[in-house]
């Protein structure tokens, strides 16, 4: 009865502190996925101007599903998706490289190749069409999904097909072609960083991260009710000690 009584009591206690580290780590792991996605949106618009804060949550973010040590299958595909989160980010930070390079050199080389285009007075289609170009790219860059990227393929087609080209310079020639491929770049990469931008909103590390919490915490139910269980089974055990020591020191030769 003694050893009965000593089990039930054993398996009458339940780890909490286990379960409160893992809900834990979970919810921080969802937070530092928010605040990725956060930094990498601030960086892209320009209310950062480096990758600094990125990389810091990043690496916290792989330090922390390195601490998860629970092969469930549902927490082996939040490490997955973390890292493919991680990938994300990394392509993201390069495309942005590129296209800010581009961004900030536009403006530069289209004072650059004014300057030169006003030398010639057979230019003046030529820099009106510029001037378009720039307006509507302008209007692109703050808001691509409203402006129709057509629009700007026949501004540079425009630009291409104007018979002055011709009686250019060599080196105007060349600042023009420049200039045309910087602008490409712009278009091209502003539009991928949207769809990447957009791939990883839908990012499945919340809802993954809010199954494993609702696992996590079933778990723990269930070990809270059989710790009752056995808790009663403690007490029940405990009382037919006591009648049996009882009985026994009443009635020794019984």
């Amino acid at each position: 009865m003694l050893i009965l009584a000593t089990g039930f009591f054993s398996l009458a206690q339940v780890e909490s502190k286990t379960y409160q580290n893992n809900t834990d780590l979970i919810r921080y792991i969802n937070e530092q996925t928010s605040l990725l996605s956060s930094a990498i949106l601030f960086v892209v618009e320009g209310v950062n101007k480096d990758y600094d804060s990125i990389a810091h949550v990043q690496q916290d973010l792989l330090k922390l599903i390195q601490q998860l040590t629970v092969d469930m299958p549902e927490v082996i595909t939040l490490k997955l998706s973390v890292v493919n989160l991680n990938n994300q980010v990394e392509h993201i930070k390069s495309v942005h490289a590129i296209y800010r390079n581009s961004a900030l050199f536009f403006p530069t080389a289209s004072r650059q190749l004014h300057q030169r285009l006003k030398i010639n007075n057979q230019a003046n289609e030529l820099i009106m069409q510029l001037h378009t170009l720039e307006r509507n790219l302008l209007l692109f860059h703050l808001s691509p999904d409203s402006f129709d990227r057509p629009v700007l393929e026949q501004d540079i087609q425009l630009i291409k097909n104007n018979s002055v080209i011709v009686s250019l310079n060599t080196e105007t020639r060349l600042h023009l072609d420049l200039w045309l491929k910087h602008v490409q770049i712009i278009i091209n990469h502003r539009l991928k960083l949207d769809r990447l931008l957009t791939n990883l909103l839908k990012s499945p590390i919340a809802e993954q991260s809010h199954i494993i919490l609702a696992l996590y915490d079933a778990d723990y139910q269930y070990k809270l009710a059989r710790a009752e269980t056995m808790r009663k089974g403690f007490y029940i055990s405990a009382f037919l000690l006591i009648i049996s020591v009882i009985l026994v020191l009443k009635f020794p030769n019984y």
